[in-house]
């Protein structure tokens, strides 16, 4: 039995429960074992399913800028901590005014 396996037992007339508390953008591998009086069975194929992403709640990291002309600075930066990122990054927006 694996370390990280989570146990669920739910009543013999329910056939579905919800999972909650996930996390996001993560597969999940499932498996289900009846049981009656004398014991358990064999556990069914396992089931592949996984989260939605959600919105990132890690910030880019070591924002760097400097400049490389009279009229251009180069803005370099480190993704979110990868635990924070909760999908794919699609992109950056970097916001800028003049001081």
């Amino acid at each position: 039995v694996a370390a990280n396996l989570h146990k669920v037992t739910v009543e013999g007339n329910q056939h579905q429960v919800k999972i909650e508390g996930l996390n996001p953008a993560t597969l999940y591998i499932f498996t289900v074992v009846a049981e009656n009086r004398v014991g358990r069975s064999l556990a069914s194929a396992p089931v592949t399913a996984g989260t939605e992403e959600e919105k990132p709640t890690g910030t880019p990291e070591n924002i760097k800028v400097s400049s490389v002309s009279s009229s251009a600075l180069m803005v370099s930066w480190e993704p979110p901590s990868d635990s924070l990122i909760h999908g794919t990054i699609r992109g950056y927006y970097l916001g800028f005014k003049d001081v």
